[in-house]
């Protein structure tokens, strides 16, 4: 079975069926290894991986491209394994809410998933997807290299015979480019509301943010293991007692921010008790 994927390139050379070719390469190999993360993620129970994995259970492939604007056509194919898992009817769906979750999460796009299993996966693991993103960010800069040269305007993500499901413009370049992390520490009340207590990410709610914002606590069987433990604590209290008020917590953290200062993530240093807690 398999998934067709469309790149729709537009504006300035693009519209004459035509890119400059080493913005075309640069868009090819940007988007062919973020897919190629996500698709592995997909079929094997959201395990992530930094660089093109094995791929075992999928496949992608290049199949044409098209004049009007600049287009190329992907396929996505799934193993029988991969197809029972999921179900026949449903898979290719389910796909391009995961994928459109993860590059979405990474460009700075609110996309809301449509599938039933979708929903529920971004509602109770969100952090599966920042996971994703953190991997893919710097190959989705690639794609965006046509809108950077201006020899295009948009790059759009399209499910064929659906429509447009995620479209990147200059703002989403300059989400994506720009990720400075704050010099100092910063302590901040709050309590995590979503935490995986195998890979150190979640997301926590801040008062000074006024929501909640995707963390990462780094080697949590080490240096970062007390701040694991808390983080796991903090969670459940928030259970209990109220998301935005039960299991509040001081966080060290540095604030990761994009090009207008927006918090789109922050690094955990450490995560204590209250001091009258």
């Amino acid at each position: 079975m398999r998934a067709g994927i469309w790149l729709q390139i537009e504006g300035n050379q693009a519209d004459e069926g035509e890119l400059d070719l080493v913005d075309a390469a640069a868009v090819l190999e940007g988007f062919a290894v973020s897919l190629n993360i996500v698709g592995h993620a997909f079929v094997h129970e959201n395990e992530v991986r930094n660089r093109v994995p094995v791929r075992t259970d999928f496949g992608t492939s290049l199949t044409a491209a098209k004049k009007g604007c600049f287009e190329l056509q992907m396929d996505i194919s799934f193993s029988e394994k991969a197809i029972a898992h999921h179900g026949s009817s449903v898979i290719v769906a389910r796909f391009w809410d995961y994928l459109s979750l993860s590059m979405g999460v990474a460009a700075g796009i609110d996309y809301d998933p449509l599938t039933p299993w979708g929903i529920n996966l971004n509602t109770e693991e969100p952090f599966i997807f920042d996971d994703i993103a953190s991997n893919i960010e710097k190959h989705l800069i690639d794609v965006h290299r046509p809108i950077w040269s201006t020899s295009a305007q948009t790059v759009k993500l399209v499910r064929p015979k659906v429509g447009d499901k995620l479209v990147f413009n200059r703002d989403t370049l300059d989400y994506i480019s720009v990720s400075n992390v704050s010099p100092d520490l910063e302590y901040l009340v709050g309590n995590v509301t979503k935490y995986n207590i195998l890979t150190g990410r979640g997301r926590a709610y801040f008062k000074k943010y006024g929501r909640t914002v995707p963390f990462f606590i780094k080697d949590i069987l080490g240096t970062g293991h007390h701040s694991h433990l808390q983080a796991a604590e903090s969670m459940r209290e928030a259970a209990l007692a109220g998301l935005r008020e039960g299991g509040q917590r001081l966080f060290g953290i540095y604030a990761v921010t994009g090009s207008r200062d927006q918090v789109k993530r922050v690094n955990v240093e450490g995560i204590n008790e209250l001091p009258n807690g």
